[in-house]
């Protein structure tokens, strides 16, 4: 068994881990959407100078934060993801009822939009089914690029909600858009 101080450690090392998989998939996403989503049209130039750079980008951005968001809320008891965190926080009694009862209603509205992700992710991805696009999956699981927006802001409140049972909190405060931007500009020329 362990004892009280490495358990703390090691939830608090799982927190980080969490944080980090949240700032992946919002970065990630920052890059996809500027890349392949409205607004694009204005960066074309830059995209059409080096079109196997910016689709193996926009593509590899796009796994990587369904990936990333996927894996926050998978419900397998050997991984890690919220509902490990929670159920570790609950064992330790680390959790107030007022916590829980904050995250369970951040959980609510995430568990729909996560199993839009898991329908993204098991056609397109996961498990290839013939002749799946990216789109027809979006399509399919009624997902819109806001929501996965809003799942990445939901992920941001969860894991701060978490961190909220060790006194702190984590700054979600970097973003990619911007950067992306220079970048397409600067190509564009």
């Amino acid at each position: 068994m362990t004892n009280e101080k490495e358990q703390k450690s090691r939830v608090a090392a799982s927190l980080d881990e969490l944080a980090h998989a949240v700032n992946q998939a919002s970065l990630c996403f920052d890059v996809w959407w500027v890349c392949a989503g409205e607004g694009r049209e204005q960066y074309l130039r830059a995209i059409n100078k080096f079109p196997t750079f910016f689709s193996t980008s926009i593509h590899a951005h796009f796994v990587a934060f369904l990936v990333a968001l996927y894996r926050l809320f998978e419900t397998r008891r050997d991984t890690l993801n919220v509902g490990r965190v929670v159920t570790l926080l609950k064992e330790d009694q680390a959790i107030t009822d007022h916590q829980l009862s904050k995250l369970e209603a951040l959980l609510t509205q995430a568990r729909p939009l996560w199993r839009k992700i898991t329908i993204v992710r098991s056609d397109v991805f996961a498990h290839q089914k013939e002749n799946a696009t990216i789109e027809q999956s979006f399509k399919k699981a009624k997902l819109t690029p806001n929501e996965v927006r809003h799942l990445i802001d939901l992920s941001k409140a969860i894991v701060n909600c978490l961190y909220d049972s060790f006194n702190c909190a984590y700054a979600f405060n970097l973003s990619a858009e911007a950067e992306t931007r220079a970048l397409l500009e600067a190509f564009g020329r």
